[in-house]
């Protein structure tokens, strides 16, 4: 990023035969780099950290060393630039899910955080045009900016706040065209329709139906697509091993929805 701070890794051969010999003999793109002698590996390794141009303008240049007489340049210039997020999805969460900003330069600089509000947000991927990260949970429901860090530059998202909801919850199932009071039922091949009701459900970004056996050896799972913040259908799991299956409100604990976001 155009406000530096960014710790730079230059390999190569003959970079000194001591930290004295290429100390105040780095620059990148023109603007000197400040080595670190602890991570120093003679001749072979200089990890430096270059400060900005200071203007939001973007410049770029070669990285260059010298030692003694003699100056090694780099074969691809260095780049100053200006990141920009483009916009942020989804525009809410409760806590585990994928959040997706896209923008210009989002792989800028050394070491890049993700922020909702003071909530630290997991980055899982980064390239240039986009960052994924996992959400943490939330103690209360608040609304708050996204905001990305690239060593010394820090930009904001100010288009939405970005909402903390609640966590999901399922109030009620039914299997079928009918409504079933005690009962839900299915086939073995699976493919009977459920819905389910409940809230915040447009806040799960991969639901999946699951079943499993009374001693919780095996798992039967299906897809699930969400209509609306209280409505869900899924579909009933294939079973293999058996040629029917019933549970009543007693065994209810043998449904459940996969709410993880992988």
């Amino acid at each position: 990023p155009w406000e530096g701070g960014t710790n730079i890794t230059i390999e190569g051969i003959n970079l000194g035969k001591s930290f004295v010999d290429i100390y105040g003999g780095i620059t990148v793109a023109g603007i000197p780099c400040e080595p670190y002698q602890h991570l120093y590996k003679i001749s072979r390794e200089i990890v430096c950290r270059v400060d900005g141009p200071g203007i939001s303008q973007f410049r770029h240049g070669p990285v260059s060393v010298r030692v003694d007489n003699f100056r090694g340049l780099s074969k691809i210039d260095y780049q100053f630039v200006d990141p920009q997020i483009q916009d942020v999805i989804p525009q809410y969460e409760s806590g585990g899910t994928v959040l997706s900003i896209k923008g210009k330069h989002m792989n800028a600089g050394s070491l890049i955080e993700v922020f909702i509000d003071d909530l630290p947000c997991l980055i899982i991927k980064i390239n240039v045009s986009e960052i994924q990260c996992r959400t943490n949970a939330s103690i209360h429901q608040r609304e708050g900016r996204v905001q990305l860090k690239f060593d010394q530059g820090i930009r904001f998202y100010d288009k939405y706040l970005f909402k903390h909801k609640e966590d999901p919850s399922i109030k009620s199932l039914k299997s079928g065209i009918t409504i079933c009071n005690k009962y839900l039922k299915g086939i073995p091949a699976g493919g009977i329709k459920i819905s389910i009701t409940g809230t915040n459900l447009l806040s799960i970004q991969n639901p999946k139906f699951y079943l499993y056996d009374e001693n919780n050896t095996k798992q039967y799972f299906s897809d699930c697509e969400v209509y609306s913040d209280s409505l869900m259908i899924c579909s009933s799991p294939y079973i293999p091993e058996i040629q029917n299956w019933a549970l009543d409100s007693e065994k209810a604990k043998a449904i459940g929805l996969w709410l993880l976001n992988e």
